[in-house]
């Protein structure tokens, strides 16, 4: 079942953190300065003026170059708006509950966990994935996913181990595509870009290590069978077989 999977264990969540390694990375002054501005932004209504430049750096005491640092960084999570000329200032911007969810995930991108988090969590949202695929992926899906396997196999037999590496995540993102869900597709397939751009990060070996791609290229052929097959068990054993390989490529 899906509760059982690894990304749903919480000592897989943590494993990589040790008491030594901080649950949180340090962050800029003009982050932390960002973030006492979006505190007072939030307590206004939308629209109310919340001071001007001069008033703000005498409240948060730092120096013009961090505020105007601070105010970018507010102003690109769409918490504050910053008007000219007589009656200008800082205001309190229009938020939505998704732009708050956006800004809060711009801020993690320098975070050192986040690449493996974002792993879990793609793991963790894998049977969804695969259950839409079973229920809805079509003739032509098929063969999309098929092409890709494809371009695996013709990237492996050239040495290109980028374009494999860009073809692994392309299938996921490509099952994921099937889903009706458009929450799931964008979170889920938000995450493959992500890890598709850090791949290096997440693991070194990922991207050098040749004796791991014909195991990733077989677990995306075997995982295209029992998808087309519609075989839910099949599937998701070669699910559980792909979150093991990830450990085996970190310890390799």
């Amino acid at each position: 079942m899906p509760g059982d999977e690894p990304a749903l264990d919480r000592r897989v969540w943590l494993g990589h953190r040790t008491m030594s390694t901080p649950l949180a990375p340090e962050i800029s002054l003009a982050e932390q300065v960002a973030s006492h501005i979006e505190t007072m932004a939030r307590e206004q209504t939308p629209g109310s003026r919340i001071g001007s430049k001069d008033e703000l750096r005498e409240i948060v005491g730092v120096s013009v170059g961090t505020l105007n640092e601070a105010l970018r960084i507010a102003q690109a999570r769409g918490t504050v708006t910053l008007r000219r000329g007589p009656g200008g200032g800082i205001f309190s911007a229009q938020t939505t509950t998704f732009m708050r969810l956006g800004a809060q995930i711009v801020g993690m991108e320098n975070d050192s966990h986040t690449v493996r988090d974002a792993l879990r969590m793609r793991n963790a949202l894998d049977p969804l994935s695969i259950d839409d695929a079973l229920e809805n992926a079509s003739a032509v899906d098929f063969e999309d996913l098929r092409e890709i396997v494809r371009s695996m196999e013709r990237a492996l037999l050239e040495g290109d181990a980028d374009g494999f590496i860009r073809g692994h995540w392309g299938f996921q993102a490509r099952v994921t595509s099937v889903s009706p869900n458009p929450l799931l597709r964008t979170v889920f397939t938000g995450l493959i870009d992500l890890l598709n751009e850090r791949s290096i990060a997440l693991s070194p070996a990922l991207g050098t290590d040749r004796a791991q791609l014909p195991v990733l290229l077989s677990l995306h052929t075997r995982m295209l069978e029992e998808l087309e097959s519609r075989n839910r068990e099949a599937a998701f054993a070669v699910m559980a077989d792909y979150i093991a390989s990830q450990d085996a490529i970190d310890r390799s």
